[in-house]
């Protein structure tokens, strides 16, 4: 099987949609030889800042001399990006070999008595499972993909589990209410495995805290058990004040100080299982200061500054408007934005609209993309223009950076579009990876 072979085959995997469960998951890894019983997870649900929390644990364990895999989703611009060992994504030649290997093994799963065809997102759990396991790791940092107690993350039992926070997202599938959302959240807590949150709305950390005794399981709750402060931003760097230490932050943003704690309080969990070299409190210290992850609050250009953000709920938002301000203050910026038609962009906009100067309006290269003249209207006396693609007008874009400050945001698939071009990526070739991703 060749790359282009494996995303196609993905593609097409792709018609069955999003189903929750753990059958298919476990039948598909049971014909893998159960992987992940050989390997030793961190598992991390969340509805923001999950990903970020995984590149911080991943970032820590590498700055203590292991080899790390990290899983996470979805991608921006190419599908070995869910998929790393030690900061390197995984290579095309990579994919197509685990996929020749899967694909049998798919197939397999369908014949089952009263199974179904394997999701895109359990063959890609399936896929990292594969490579995490040819590759030795010694530890893998694991994010969930949808939810967290039907997810097809969910069939490893970790040494530690993280959940970020909770809001709401993908209420189609999880429930419409924070408390419904965290009882899915919380099904990663297995039994006697500590779990660590940063969630702080007494009704959603009741239903946390009840599982965490349902499992008798250790519970750290950050802010509490934990102390993280915001240090504000220094020399254009983002501090955390963690139980009292400054530490500083390889990613922009208030946020990231939970994000960063729960983090250090999940590696300080397995401390007597770990053997330190350097030591824990170095280690900690340098995978925090030298953390990346692209599209969060990601600054392309220092001055006049150039930001992309992937935020594509009103939580997410929030903090990307917040962290402008904190890095920028009232800096007017020009906004490039474009938005998936099943977010709530009537929501967001606006908000987005406030330190607007003007607006560039973009369809994203998605299916589920919105008719971005649908946003005109709402820009009142704030100068607009719209664009069929961003590809279009890329070119006349990067230039434009040069005069002001400018902020591309809406959607994750924004971000990797941004990403593709900037790269000099075949586009079209980037947007065939892209046409496999997840929101």
């Amino acid at each position: 099987m060749t790359y282009d072979d494996a995303i196609s085959f993905l593609g097409q995997v792709r018609r069955f949609g999003v189903k929750l469960g753990l059958e298919n998951m476990q039948e598909l890894a049971r014909r893998l030889g159960n992987p992940q019983e050989k390997l030793k997870f961190i598992h991390i649900a969340g509805t923001n800042g999950k990903g970020s929390t995984a590149a911080f644990c991943a970032a820590i364990l590498r700055a203590a001399g292991f080899r790390v895999g990290l899983y996470t989703s979805p991608h921006l611009v190419t599908l070995g990006e869910r998929i790393q060992v030690n900061g390197v994504p995984m290579s095309p030649e990579a994919v197509a070999e685990g996929m020749g290997v899967l694909k049998p093994l798919i197939a397999e799963v369908e014949q089952v008595p009263g199974g179904a065809a394997p999701t895109f997102f359990e063959v890609i759990t399936g896929l990292a499972l594969w490579h995490f396991a040819r590759s030795e790791v010694e530890w893998v940092v694991w994010e969930t993909g949808l939810g967290g107690r039907l997810d097809a993350s969910n069939i490893v039992t970790p040494e530690v589990s993280i959940i970020t926070n909770i809001a709401l997202d993908h209420t189609a599938h999880l429930g419409s209410r924070l408390e419904q959302i965290a009882y899915e959240k919380a099904g990663i807590i297995k039994p006697g495995v500590p779990v660590v949150t940063a969630v702080k709305t007494p009704a959603v950390l009741e239903v946390i805290t009840s599982a965490a005794m349902r499992q008798k399981s250790a519970l750290c709750l950050i802010g509490l058990d934990v102390s993280a402060v915001d240090g504000g931003v220094r020399d254009g760097k983002q501090i955390a004040v963690i139980d009292g230490e400054d530490y500083t932050l390889g990613l922009l943003g208030a946020h990231q100080v939970d994000n960063a704690a729960c983090a250090v309080a999940a590696v300080r969990q397995l401390s007597g299982q770990l053997n330190f070299s350097p030591t824990l409190e170095e280690a900690i210290r340098g995978g925090l200061s030298h953390v990346s992850w692209p599209g969060r609050f990601e600054v392309l250009r220092q001055e006049p500054p150039c930001v992309i953000d992937g935020a594509h709920n009103p939580a997410a938002l929030e903090r990307l408007l917040a962290t402008w301000r904190a890095c920028y203050g009232e800096r007017r910026y020009h906004l490039v934005c474009g938005f998936l038609a099943d977010k709530e962009y009537e929501q967001m906009f606006p908000k987005l609209l406030a330190l607007a100067e003007r607006v560039t309006l973009v369809t994203i290269q998605n299916e589920r993309a919105l008719d971005p003249a649908k946003l005109v209207p709402l820009c009142g006396d704030v100068p607009v223009r719209v664009s069929s693609t961003l590809a279009e007008i890329w070119p006349e874009l990067e230039q434009e950076f040069e005069y002001g400050p400018t902020l591309l945001t809406g959607s994750l698939f924004l971000v990797g579009e941004v990403l593709a071009l900037r790269s000099g990526r075949s586009h079209q070739l980037a947007l065939n990876e892209r046409l496999v991703a997840k929101s």
